[in-house]
């Protein structure tokens, strides 16, 4: 009952052992037209039996399976011919029928999704078919998994011997893993260059056009010519691989606003900050003119101040960061912006690169907070046996280019104009006219009684024709109500400046003797 088998090409031991199998019942085998052995192996981890082999090894020897058997049986044929190579067996022949291939372990994937008529075995047999016989009461055989749905045994040894028959063959050689591994590299590194390369929408719409060609080309492959290629792996690995890249992408970009932010948070204002990070073009080349307010701070009789850390110049450099932090904060609360630190000195604005409303109120505002913040430093410094500092503050408005300027390479947002020239000579002025604060007569016009000024002078000003008024700042209306006697200070002060303008300096000095007990 047993068929002949031949082999050509060296043997290998691919084929599934069965050692120790018992033959069949001679009682029954002497009336038998063949034998084959019944077995089947479930892939994992999924347990489903998608495949199973025509050819094992009981005791060293080549058996056919059952469904293979049957075929030959049918088809009146006598032997097997198996072709081995490298790898295995290469395909298997029933007579002169055409090669079936195989994998290398003869495994062949059967084509589930035959329909069969079944019939009670007390209906007459038919004749010129295979017939199959099977349990299928509940309870007496359990169905196995399969792609298509669980079936019986008996079900299952018909979808083979259909899919034998049939000349249906499922393809799947030995390159077929390199074609997946193929499909995993170029579509993961397609994603990751479209992540990196293009934009959200372009590497989105990229990314779902690779994760979806693995489908197609499997799709594509199996109803053309039932070669089976498995996307899952392509699929998943295009899913993590996307996912982690746009992760690391937005993570990095993240962490780079976040940097930025901090770097330039020290120098602009956190809306100039927001603004840039809201509208990358502001990072250009250029400017515009615009009505601003500028803000020179400077300390005065800094080399006093200097020559007590002639040893210890990281001192120095602590003591001018303790002055500069609390006034760079003091002037961005009030919506200022730092254009530079030159040394001890700081350069703010205000108006620019965001609009602020009622910008001469709130650099005068900051001047005044900005003392009021000194005094609590000078307290702790003299309380440390370290000298007071002392400051002068120079406001002026007026019209200036305003802009990121420079070169291609480096270039910073800054001003430029004769009104921020003016603002630093008022600075440099304080000293000489003996107050803390001297401001430009724009600067006075746009205020609105918030606070007492005086003015002080008409000053020539290099590379203006006409003089410049400037003004001082007393205070606010807290001022105004320890000081009663305001009114009639002032009209005494304005009889001086007459006197001062019309150069009768010897009554003037007599007026400015009463002031001095005055303020």
């Amino acid at each position: 009952i047993y068929a002949n088998v031949s082999t050509f090409g060296k043997p290998t031991s691919t084929l599934i052992d069965y050692s120790g199998i018992l033959p069949p019942i001679q009682d029954l085998a002497q009336f038998a037209m063949g034998v084959g052995a019944v077995s089947a192996e479930v892939d994992q981890p999924s347990g489903v039996l998608r495949r199973v082999p025509l050819i094992v090894s009981i005791n060293g020897q080549p058996y056919p399976s059952l469904g293979l058997d049957t075929v030959r049986v049918f088809l009146g044929e006598p032997s097997y011919t198996i072709k081995n190579n490298e790898l295995g067996v290469e395909w298997i022949r029933l007579g002169r029928q055409d090669p079936i291939t195989t994998q290398p372990t003869s495994e062949l994937p059967v084509a589930f999704w035959h329909e069969f008529e079944q019939i009670s075995i007390l209906d007459p047999m038919p004749e010129g078919k295979v017939l199959i016989f099977g349990v299928t009461a509940e309870g007496y055989s359990n169905p196995v998994p399969t792609p298509t749905g669980p079936m019986y045994p008996h079900e299952i040894q018909a979808q083979q011997i259909y899919t034998l028959m049939s000349g249906v063959e499922i393809l799947r050689p030995d390159y077929t893993r390199f074609l997946e591994l193929l499909m995993i590299l170029v579509g993961c590194t397609g994603i990751l260059i479209a992540v990196y390369r293009l934009g959200t929408i372009g590497a989105c719409v990229t990314s779902i056009a690779l994760l979806g060609a693995s489908p197609a080309i499997g799709y594509y492959a199996w109803t053309n010519s039932y070669f089976f290629l498995d996307i899952i792996w392509p699929t998943v690995a295009g899913v993590v691989v996307f996912a982690q890249s746009s992760f690391n992408k937005y993570y990095t970009t993240y962490k780079l606003k976040e940097q930025i932010k901090k770097q330039f948070g020290t120098y602009l204002s956190p809306a100039m900050v927001q603004k840039l990070q809201d509208d990358p073009s502001l990072l250009r080349l250029g400017g515009e003119t615009r009505n601003m307010t500028f803000l020179f701070c400077d300390i005065r009789g800094f080399t006093p101040i200097s020559e007590q850390y002639k040893t210890n110049p990281q001192g120095l450099t602590e003591l001018v960061n303790r002055f500069l932090t609390p006034m760079t904060d003091i002037i961005m609360d009030n919506e200022g912006t730092i254009d530079k630190y030159m040394g001890d000195c700081i350069f703010a604005l205000f108006n620019a690169p965001l609009d602020v409303a009622h910008q001469e109120y709130m650099a005068v505002k900051t001047s005044v907070e900005m003392y009021k913040r000194l005094e609590e430093l000078n307290a702790e410094l003299e309380s440390e046996g370290l000298l007071p500092i002392n400051i002068g503050i120079g406001i002026n408005t007026g019209e200036a280019v305003v802009g990121n300027m420079g070169s291609d390479q480096r270039f910073d947002y800054s001003v430029l104009g004769d009104s921020v020239n003016l603002a630093a000579r008022l600075e440099s002025q304080t000293k000489a006219y003996g107050v803390k604060t001297l401001i430009g007569q724009e600067t006075k016009d746009g205020l609105n009684e918030e606070f007492i000024t005086l003015e002080l002078d008409n000053v020539a000003v290099k590379g203006k024709e006409d003089a410049v008024t400037i003004h001082t700042v007393l205070g606010e209306e807290e001022w105004l109500n320890n000081n009663t006697n305001y009114h009639i200070e002032v009209k005494v002060h304005n009889e001086m400046l007459k006197l001062y303008k019309a150069r009768q300096f010897d009554v003037a000095i007599k007026f400015c003797e009463d002031l001095k007990r005055c303020f």
